[in-house]
Order: structure tokens, then sequence, then C-alpha cells
């Protein structure tokens, strides 16, 4: 993973297309100077749209957390984020996993897999409507936080750009 998409992922949160992430906090952390490894514990604090019917039925209002841990390995080059959405726990389990990485022939590039666990118990005949609506906003969600970190990875290249330009002004 290049520098360029490190920063990105800090930088992705707050946007005005993901507006479900309400808010992020750092819980723990570790770095390991020796190995080069960053460990990191954040609370995520989120806020779904919840249509009034569902609200009712089930007596939810759209409000969640979920836990989200990440290893950013410097001598590997990668980044791996795992996140337990505990918004809908113990109805609907969500967990996800997700990584950027190189691969040993292809330096140049940095290739992103994500994978998503869905475990839904009980709601008898309407389980598989429920899932089809999560998998639907999962694969929703997934498509905008790519076109996220895609743009933010580009605006932080064009403001080390300015920043440099405006380095050698001074010079």
């Amino acid at each position: 993973m290049k520098k360029k998409e490190k920063s990105a992922f800090w930088l992705k949160y707050p946007n005005n297309i993901q507006k479900h992430i309400q808010n992020i906090d750092v819980i723990d952390r570790h770095i390991d100077t020796k190995e080069k490894v960053l460990k990191m514990k954040r609370i995520i604090h989120l806020k779904y749209y919840v249509p009034g019917l569902l609200k009712k039925l089930f007596n939810v209002d759209g409000s969640g957390l979920a836990i989200e841990e990440i290893l950013i390995n410097l001598e590997k080059k990668n980044l791996t984020i795992n996140t337990v959405n505990y918004t809908l726990n113990p109805f609907v389990n969500i967990t996800e996993k997700c990584e950027y990485f190189q691969k040993e022939n292809d330096q140049n590039n940095t290739h992103y897999k994500q994978s998503t666990t869905l475990n839904i118990n009980g709601f008898g005949y309407m389980k598989s409507l429920i899932e089809n609506t999560i998998i639907n906003t999962i694969r929703e969600k997934s498509k905008q936080g790519i076109s996220i970190m895609n743009d933010t990875i580009k605006r932080t290249v064009n403001d080390n750009i300015y920043i440099n330009n405006l380095d050698k002004e001074k010079k």
C-alpha cells in the first residue's frame, strides 16, 4: 500500500455521501516500531435511515455502533480493517474485512479486497426479504466507499502537488 492510499484512508470520513457515519473515536492504539506495525481500535457511531413502519415494528431508531480494528504493516505494505456492526445485534450480525495490499509482482498498484459476513436470526418468512435488503445496502455502501476512497486519493495527491509548488515558490 502506497503512502497516498494510507493518507486517503485517514481522510475518508466524514464525507457528504456516507452520512450514516456520524463520528469515529479511537479507543486504543499500539505502535510496534520494531515490527513497523500500527494496531488501532475505533468506535464508529452510526445513524441509518429506518422507515417508520420498521421503527415501530422493531422499536429501532437507526442509531448504532460498529467496532473497527485496523492493522497497518509497513513492511508488508498492507492495511487490514476488520469491522463488526452491532447496530441490529442480536437479530442481525454483520462483519466486514477490507484489505489494501500490494502484490509482490505488482508493486506499482494497490489492490483492494472486501468480504462481508451476514447472519440473520429469526424473522421467519421475512428473513429472506431482510437479508436481500441488507445485502443490497452493503453493496451500495461498498461502491460508495470505493468511490470516496478514489476521490480522496485524487484530492490528497492534488493537495500534495499544491503544497510542493508553494514550497518551491518560497525558495
